[in-house]
């Protein structure tokens, strides 16, 4: 099951998703998508009719949710950290992420998830493909992504990291 986590909105562009998952057509795979906001309209026309894609709307049960992909997709045009993907592998789920902003912070490409270029249907093509055909890479990324989300973004390491910040200010 392949999902992604993010409000409704052009930025996050759910869209490139839907249209790479869509074309890819793989038999027994599913894309959840969890959030509501102001794309939501227009997201559901394109998935209108699709038996394998879910709009699930907001849920306030997220930290159940992400534990039952296999794949976290976060194709977004910009964003800070990609605080959602450091959620996901904090689950042990293999993620992939595009390009853009942050993200390539919270993913290290081909050892805790796959990074695409932003924007790029191809790219993200590429990278779901390879995940949905090899389970074991599934399994070794999302191993990967919760090491690497201890031991660099635990509250115990936050907390030693914003302390040192303040002493040397």
């Amino acid at each position: 099951m392949v999902g992604i986590v993010a409000v409704l909105r052009g930025a996050k562009n759910h869209k490139l998703l839907i249209e790479a998952f869509n074309e890819l057509n793989f038999k027994n795979s599913a894309l959840v998508i969890v959030g509501d906001g102001p794309g939501e309209n227009n997201l559901k026309a394109i998935t209108n009719g699709k038996q394998n894609i879910f709009m699930l709307g907001n849920r306030s049960d997220v930290s159940e949710i992400l534990p039952s992909f296999d794949i976290f997709v976060l194709p977004s045009k910009m964003e800070a950290l990609g605080t959602a993907i450091l959620e996901a592998s904090s689950c042990a789920v293999s993620c992939i992420g595009s390009d853009a902003g942050g993200i390539i912070e919270a993913i290290r490409d081909k050892k805790t998830g796959l990074i695409f270029k932003s924007e790029d249907k191809e790219s993200l093509k590429e990278a779901l493909k390879s995940l949905i055909e090899d389970k074991n890479l599934i399994v070794m990324l999302g191993k990967n992504a919760r090491e690497y989300v201890e031991q660099n973004f635990s509250i115990e390491k936050t907390v030693k990291d914003t302390e040192k910040l303040y002493e040397n200010l």
